[in-house]
């Protein structure tokens, strides 16, 4: 918590307006821009930028009552490049693929096109021509540039790909952001002995960047709001004790809605012709043609908002050499999370689709799909206590030496849903409060099972302890320590993560579809009838009798959940040195335990207890270590994405900073910092982690805790860097005033003087990046798969070579790609069951640093009556130096493995501002 006491108004009038614009003409290219598909000149991202306010403040009655206003609005377009796409050509969206060189064939066959359909080079059945039978007539609604309908999948851009069909596409969109942010305080002196502070603050915020993907496709309006109001009363006792007390609300609400690039809002992919039945707010689908475009839409919504209601008193105590602080606070935190989930349907095309034409493409063309997911909608309502006391001693030992002691409890009751609407997870044990539930998925009123899965815990007791101490009596060197344990407090977004699942949601895949026009296509296709919506939508959740369907999702919070703790310490020794400059050195530890993350409870590894396991669905559902089925008939469950909490990590840092204070003008400071942050995996705060192997709850598998064989892995295979991590970090920074001429002529003086420059540089090392092998080679339920290290060859390559060269560049090869080598069941250096897992651990490699300076330049000018008008002009990366990005790493085989296609920060970005007090 940090509390900010302000300054309360003065007896005359103040206030300020101000003016900041960016704008496209100002700034500089980015690096490797895009160029324009049809003039090919480079083509500057659209960047306009207007941030402006004003405030206003002063008294209501003399020495009395005081008021103060503000407000600060902010106007912003920027804009971004859409790449990496192969959408399909004009001649490919009339089913001619007579220009490509693959072949395509009729759906499941091995069979070559041979029809006719509209296309000129189709005239009379012809190979690679798809008979207009085969069209998919959704498809071909969404294929149509000139429809009616509303957004449509772009023409390319660029050059044909025959190869693999389609053409290059480059596109860019803008993002629109606005902002309006309000302030009201109002401050009252009663009598001698309270000061009464009352605060409002608002801040409304729409934003709507690029839905994702690789083409223009939905933008995504963000909505967030958040309200403040504090009430506050400082009552003076006496000169050595005080009472301060806070009551505090805050109501911060935010949400998200998917909106066309093009079009009627309310498009859905039952718009453009499929039976598709939408459930929830209209969204445009997500559409993924493997190896071609994806338009990448994220969850509509989630509207999630949250109230928060406390109050803190503090009273200040000075007696002698103690000076204490005795305090409590309370709080209630009700929050609200409202999702649509992927309810617009997720559509996957690709060549393992059993109808597939050979081409994910031509498959698009055709409607056959690979995989079809349609989810319901949900919302939960969490409720959570806190209470705590603190007791704080600065006890003045000797003149020389303080110690700061203190101790803190803290009481946190788990977030409870208003509805029940949570589960945990516990093997073997069969629910009694929903009976038809799969084994081991429980509820609150279950055996052991409350209403916030876990139990409240009470020894969450906090001592923190320092001293600072002068040990040469002259006040020019001083030596601090510290350390404490922190808790921390659960993430309702962590908890309300259940609710998102089965029974009170649907999140099930289907596999294929007969067709993208006739999506829901009965039990053949997993659904229970071909009623409207496959017999499932709309969903429901009912208490008195929940559903679940075939591969089911389950999420879960594990009742042996506990809160994270921090363990926090450092040391410093500060120096005062000649001429106005002071160093330090710190020492600085922070130690994380109990960390939270979700593993997958139901994670299938490598074995081979039923045959020659393969990557296929029935060969994974048969490896589940709970609910598995037998082959050819799996169980109900699939995954069981499940919240645990034994995590940790460690972080160590070196902190040497120096400062000359202004002198003669000029001031100069500047800091060094060497850390290393380590843990033991990539905690998530809801979602899957990306790991290989998840053994059980991610401890390793044993002969004892499986029936597969399975021995090894588990998540001691990703203990590595943080992907934070930046071993080094430094940054120097100076301020110039120059107000040299002090002459009489008061036009060259005002001219001259008055001028500031400041400037501050930062520097900092390369942060981690993973290694991956590109396929599920562990044949697992995860498909995280790290290579293996070939012995004998490094990996790292000189990173000081040129940058834009024909040969040996950095951009085409940051690291030594032939230093890796799949991994699999059996194959040497392997590890894990079988094996099977990569010894390349996570975040193994460095990428390239950034480097950035900054810079500033103000001039005030004065007028009667204390008005002061301010000219600022700044800078931001004013060398227009390019850092890199980190190179592309996700699959050993791809050409593009090891290059670096992207920029780290941004291009030269020029501000101009104007800043009038009074």
């Amino acid at each position: 918590m940090v509390t900010v006491v302000t300054k309360s108004g003065t007896n005359k009038f103040h206030g300020e307006v101000f003016e900041f614009n960016r704008n496209t003409d100002f700034n500089a290219f980015s690096w490797n821009p895009a160029p324009n598909a049809f003039t090919h000149t480079l083509v500057k991202n659209p960047y306009h930028r207007n941030n402006f306010g004003a405030a206003f403040g002063g008294p209501i009655k003399r020495d009395r009552s005081f008021f103060f206003f503000s407000y600060a609005g902010l106007r912003q377009i920027q804009g971004a490049t859409v790449s990496g796409a192969l959408t399909p050509t004009a001649a490919e969206r009339m089913g001619d693929f007579t220009g490509d060189t693959f072949k395509v064939y009729m759906p499941g066959t091995h069979t070559q096109v041979d029809g006719t359909n509209s296309s000129p080079n189709c005239a009379i059945p012809t190979l690679n021509c798809m008979p207009t039978s085969l069209l998919d007539p959704t498809a071909a609604n969404f294929l149509n540039v000139n429809n009616k309908i509303g957004v449509s999948v772009p023409l390319p851009t660029g050059a044909a790909a025959p190869s693999s069909g389609g053409g290059a596409y480059i596109g860019v969109y803008d993002t629109p952001t606005d902002s309006d942010e309000y302030l009201a305080k109002y401050d009252q002196n009663i009598a001698n002995a309270d000061h009464v502070t009352v605060t409002y603050f608002y801040v409304n915020t729409t934003s709507t960047p690029s839905g994702g993907g690789n083409i223009n496709w939905t933008g995504v309006q963000s909505h967030a709001g958040q309200t403040n109001a504090v009430v506050a009363d400082a009552h003076t006792f006496s000169p050595s004790t005080t009472n301060q007390v806070w009551l505090t609300f805050t109501r911060a609400m935010g949400g998200r809605t998917l909106l066309p690039v093009t079009g009627p809002g309310n498009q859905t992919l039952g718009s453009f012709g499929s039976n598709f039945t939408i459930q929830g707010p209209a969204g445009l689908p997500y559409l993924n043609i493997s190896g071609a475009f994806n338009t990448g839409n994220p969850n509509a919504g989630p509207v999630t908002g949250s109230d928060n209601y406390e109050l803190r008193d503090v009273v200040s105590i000075t007696r002698g050499r103690h000076n204490l602080s005795v305090g409590a606070e309370f709080a209630l935190d009700k929050t609200m999370f409202l999702a649509n989930l992927n309810n617009y349907g997720d559509v996957t095309f690709s060549t393992s689709a059993p109808t597939t034409t050979g081409n994910a493409i031509a498959d698009f063309v055709a409607g056959q799909t690979s995989a079809f997911e349609q989810d319901s909608t949900y919302v939960t309502h969490l409720s959570t206590w806190h209470f705590a006391g603190f007791v704080q001693d600065n006890y003045r030992i000797t003149p020389r030496f303080t110690a700061n002691l203190g101790i803190r409890w803290d009481i946190d009751t788990p977030p409870v849903d208003a509805h029940d609407r949570t589960a945990s997870f516990v093997p073997y044990q069969q629910s009694t409060v929903t009976p038809n539930a799969p084994e081991g998925q429980v509820f609150p009123g279950d055996k052991g099972i409350g209403r916030g899965i876990i139990s409240t815990q009470f020894n969450h007791i906090s001592p923190r302890v320092g001293f600072a101490f002068d040990p040469f009596g002259d006040g020019k060197t001083s030596i601090r320590a510290a350390a404490g344990i922190f808790f921390g407090t659960p993430s309702g977004n962590e908890w309300n993560q259940p609710g998102n699942a089965a029974p009170f949601s649907i999140r099930n895949g289907f596999g294929p579809t007969p067709s993208l026009t006739n999506v829901y296509g009965g039990p053949a296709y997993n659904f229970p009838s071909t009623a409207p919506g496959g017999g499932i939508f709309p969903y429901t959740f009912t208490p008195a009798a929940p559903k679940f369907y075939p591969n089911t999702s389950i999420e879960a919070i594990d009742p042996n959940v506990k809160y994270s703790s921090v363990y926090q310490y450092n040391v410093s020794v500060q120096r005062q040195l000649p001429y106005k400059i002071s160093t330090t050195v710190a020492y600085v530890g922070t130690l994380g335990r109990h960390l939270q993350t979700f593993v997958d409870a139901n994670y299938a590894p490598y074995s081979t207890v039923f045959g020659k396991p393969s990557t296929a669905a029935s060969s994974t559902d048969i490896r589940r270590q709970y609910d598995a089925g037998a082959p050819g008939a799996p169980g109900t469950l699939t995954g069981i994405t499940e919240l645990i909490s034994n995590q940790s990590s460690n972080y160590n840092g070196l902190q040497i900073s120096a400062t000359k204070t202004m002198a003669h003008g000029f001031s100069l400071s500047g800091f060094y910092v060497w850390s290393r942050a380590l843990e033991s995996s990539n905690p998530v705060e809801n979602g899957l982690m990306n790991a290989q192997d998840f053994g059980v709850l991610g401890g390793p598998f044993t002969p004892s805790n499986n029936s597969l064989g399975a021995v090894g892995g588990g998540l001691r295979e990703e203990y590595g860097l943080m992907d934070q991590n930046h071993n080094s970090n430094a940054a120097i920074s100076g301020i110039w005033k120059l107000s040299y001429y002090t002459g009489s002529n008061k036009v060259v003086k005002e001219l001259v003087n008055g001028w500031q420059v400041s400037s501050v540089a930062y520097f900092m090392s390369g942060g981690p990046f993973t290694v991956s092998t590109g396929s599920n080679k562990n044949l697992d339920s995860l498909g995280q798969s790290r290579p293996n290290a070939v012995p004998g060859v490094s990996p790292k390559l000189n990173p000081n070579r040129c940058r834009v060269c024909a040969t040996n560049s950095v951009t085409k090869a940051w690291f030594n790609n032939a230093a890796f080598t799949a991994n699999g069941p059996g194959l040497p250096g392997g590890i894990g069951p079988g094996g099977a897992d990569g010894n390349v651990g996570r975040d193994s490699l460095v990428g390239p640093g950034l480097k950035d300076m900054d810079a500033g330049l103000f001039k005030d000018i004065s007028f009667p009556r204390g008005i002061v008008f301010q000219f600022r002009a700044e800078i931001t990366n004013v060398m227009n130096w390019v850092s890199l990005n980190n190179p592309s790493s996700g699959n050993i085989t791809s050409a593009s493995q090891a290059t670096i296609t992207s920029a780290a920060g941004t291009q030269r970005v020029i501000q101009l501002g104007g800043r009038l007090t009074f």
